[in-house]
């Protein structure tokens, strides 16, 4: 996977609802041609999401991913997981516990 070729508006609201506007992601798919998928950041450079898929990675056996507030969409699958407490939000990865 790669990362997007510029940054998304995490103030975007687009970003936030399941919708079929869908213009931000066939660009930066677009722009990464050969990649069926490509990483999304903000202008903080926080990852946000993937064009196709919320973001979680493992790191030291615990599982962070980025909070909506990044510009992404909440997903149902990672509420549930965050409610169960499998995964936990962090603005970056490597930061916390």
């Amino acid at each position: 996977m790669l990362l997007a070729q510029s940054t998304v508006d995490s103030g975007n609201r687009v970003f936030y609802h399941k919708n079929t506007f869908r213009n931000p992601y066939d660009l930066a798919l677009k722009n990464c041609p050969g990649f069926n998928d490509v990483l999304l950041w903000n202008k903080k450079v926080e990852i946000t999401k993937s064009c196709n898929a919320n973001v979680v990675a493992e790191l030291d056996g615990k599982l962070p991913t980025p909070p909506i507030e990044c510009g992404l969409l909440a997903g149902t699958f990672r509420s549930l997981l965050l409610e169960q407490g499998v995964l936990r939000e962090v603005n970056h990865p490597g930061a916390g516990s």
